[in-house]
């Protein structure tokens, strides 16, 4: 945590600091691929960091790609120098008919197809990055979720003092922003792991005195953020935990799934009680967090209208629903908006390729079939399905929350094929969680030295326990 903090620190000396950091992380990433998924996760905090904080330059947009070459490159060498052959991974083949599909449908209808290709080349090897270093890392899931929480506690302990700041509300002066450039990125960032150490937390894990100060810290944050979408991950995180404990018939023998239940009806319960005696106080604020008013606004007598909760994405749910009638089988092109007409895109000076196009989407599924049709939409769930199918059918509960969560964040801020944006780090909260749900299967990564020691170590003694078991037979026998 430590390492995350000072690398977060360092970039506020300015750009030539920043910089620095984007070529030291890209050199890092060379040395391996554990050391490539330690980077790529660290890019994170330089590119999405608080613009109140850092001075930024328009010249480090395409030098924040540099480590993900570098991890291409090293993830590529890697592979090269396989002394055998090994399985090929469930998602590979799903991955690469994806980027077939939709670059073919751009080839034909994308309105631009520079934006369209480079965004479709950006997330196809981003994720197969992220998803091939996590899984030849050598390291065991429990390694990475270590790391990823230290990444969140460094956060959520930069981001407190900030809140008696102006540079904590520096984007619009209503939400929380922290250390990050929006209030946004920090709920969309902090929902995966709020939601993992909840679920944590309910099945009666204790955790220690830091984490949960950062639990509470990081739920306090949620909310003065103002982000309905990150409350809205959390609950099908554990939604997704709970039907799935469901399927598996873990509700008959679970002791720790019917603990989370038992515990989360209890929290529940007491949310309900406090704020029926707290009505005139706590109602108001929680109908205008519901329905994005100000406060101010709302009385104990002001009552909830969905019409009011949904106005800020009706518009654009109706340019989708037009968009994907007018085309239904192709879409418009991976990556460009439902309106294309009105999209703006940015050229770099130096290349002339388009370094800025982005596109509000809001919602995962509507955001596919608008942008690759019914054709791509169909790759797509094959793709989904591949990374999601071993962490539903193996995975631990805390880990299934953590996927859910960090996957439900789409549906209302889609980040699924940003990797420009927060998309590295959903993707790198995915591998993690693939790498937990498929360590028994035959493309699971080989274990680090200290666990194969481990397990020789016990596998040696269970030997020796069978040989002396013969020797005592042999001379009872005797």
């Amino acid at each position: 945590m430590a390492a995350v903090a000072v690398c977060t620190v360092l970039q506020m000396a300015g750009p030539w600091a920043q910089a620095g950091l984007l070529l030291a992380l890209s050199a890092w990433a060379l040395r391996g691929t554990k050391h490539a998924v330690q980077s790529l996760s660290l890019v994170f905090l330089i590119v999405h960091a608080n613009p109140m904080l850092t001075q930024s330059d328009p010249s480090l947009n395409l030098l924040r790609w540099l480590p993900l070459i570098s991890a291409t490159v090293r993830l590529a060498l890697t592979l090269v120098h396989l002394r055998r052959k090994e399985a090929t991974p469930p998602w590979l083949m799903p991955l690469v008919v994806f980027g077939v599909v939709c670059g073919g449908q751009a080839l034909l209808v994308s309105p631009n197809l520079s934006v369209s290709l480079l965004k479709l080349i950006s997330f196809a090897v981003g994720a197969g990055v992220v998803l091939g270093s996590v899984a030849r890392s050598g390291e065991t899931a429990d390694y990475w979720f270590g790391w990823l929480n230290s990444i969140y506690l460094a956060v959520v302990l930069l981001s407190i003092p900030l809140y008696w700041m102006p540079a904590g509300f520096a984007r619009n002066s209503v939400g929380f922003q922290g250390i990050t450039s929006h209030p946004q990125t920090l709920a969309v960032f902090l929902a995966p792991f709020v939601a993992w150490a909840t679920y944590q937390m309910l099945s009666g894990v204790r955790l220690g005195r830091l984490q949960s100060l950062c639990l509470a810290a990081g739920c306090w944050m949620l909310w003065v953020s103002g982000t309905r979408t990150a409350f809205t991950a959390i609950c099908l995180g554990l939604l997704l935990t709970t039907v799935v404990a469901v399927s598996r018939g873990a509700l008959n023998r679970g002791r720790v799934v019917r603990s989370v239940l038992l515990r989360g009806s209890g929290l529940l319960a007491l949310v309900i009680i406090v704020m029926s005696v707290y009505s005139d106080s706590v109602g108001p604020r929680v109908l205008a967090f519901i329905m994005k008013v100000d406060s101010s606004q709302m009385t104990s007598d002001s009552e909830f209208s969905a019409e009011v909760a949904v106005r800020s994405r009706v518009g654009l749910v109706e340019k989708q629903k037009d968009s994907i009638a007018a085309n239904p089988l192709m879409g418009v092109g991976f990556g460009i908006s439902a309106s294309h007409e009105d999209m703006l895109v940015e050229l770099d000076e130096v290349t002339g390729l388009p370094k800025s196009a982005p596109v509000e989407s809001g919602f995962l599924p509507l955001a596919v079939l608008s942008q690759v049709g019914l054709v791509g939409a169909s790759a797509w769930l094959v793709l989904f399905w591949s990374v999601a199918k071993p962490v539903v059918e193996r995975a631990n509960g805390a880990t299934i929350a953590l996927f859910g969560a960090g996957v439900g964040v789409n549906i209302g801020e889609v980040i699924f094929f940003s990797f420009g944006g927060m998309g590295l780090l959903m993707w790198l909260v995915i591998a993690v969680c693939v790498l937990e749900g498929a360590r028994i299967d035959s493309y699971a990564p080989t274990q680090s030295a200290a666990s194969r020691r481990r397990l020789g170590d016990r596998s040696a003694y269970f030997r020796m326990k069978k040989r002396m078991l013969a020797i005592a037979r042999e001379q009872a026998h005797s």
